[in-house]
C-alpha cells in the first residue's frame, strides 16, 4: 500500500517562525501545500522553549485544513534537537526536517529518537 504523503503536492511551502504565535495560527488561508514551522535559525537562542510551547499547542489545537505540517528542528550539533523531536512527536507533526544534515547517520539518529 502506498503512503498517503508520497503523492502529496509540494509546490509551495510557507516558512513560519514558531517564536511568533501570531504567525503560526492561520497560514492555511494562503493555501500553501506545506508549512515549515521553524524551531531553528528563525528562533532566538533564548526563545527556544517558548517556540516549542507555541509549536506544540499549534499542532494540537489549530486545524490547518489539510496543509502538511513540517517542523524544522535544530541541528544535531545543538543541545536543542532532542527536545524538539519530543515536542514534534507529542504534538503530531506530519514531518520533521533536520537542519544542517551532514550524513545518513544524522537521519538514523533522528529516527531512533522519533521511535523511542
Amino acid at each position: 500500500m502506498s503512503h498517503p504523503n508520497k503523492k502529496r503536492l509540494r509546490r509551495s511551502m510557507m516558512f513560519l517562525n514558531c517564536q511568533k504565535p501570531g504567525l503560526i495560527k492561520d497560514p492555511y488561508i494562503y493555501r500553501p501545500d506545506s508549512i515549515m514551522l521553524d524551531l531553528e535559525d528563525a528562533v532566538a537562542e533564548n526563545q527556544k522553549d517558548a517556540a516549542r510551547y507555541s509549536l506544540y499547542h499549534a499542532l494540537q489545537e489549530i486545524d490547518y485544513r489539510g496543509v502538511e505540517r513540517v517542523v524544522r528542528i535544530n541541528g544535531l550539533d545543538t543541545p536543542h534537537w532532542k527536545e524538539d523531536i519530543r515536542v514534534c512527536v507529542a504534538g503530531g507533526a506530519d514531518t520533521i526536517r533536520i537542519a544542517k544534515t551532514e550524513t545518513a547517520q544524522d537521519v538514523h539518529t533522528v529516527e531512533e529518537h522519533v521511535l523511542a
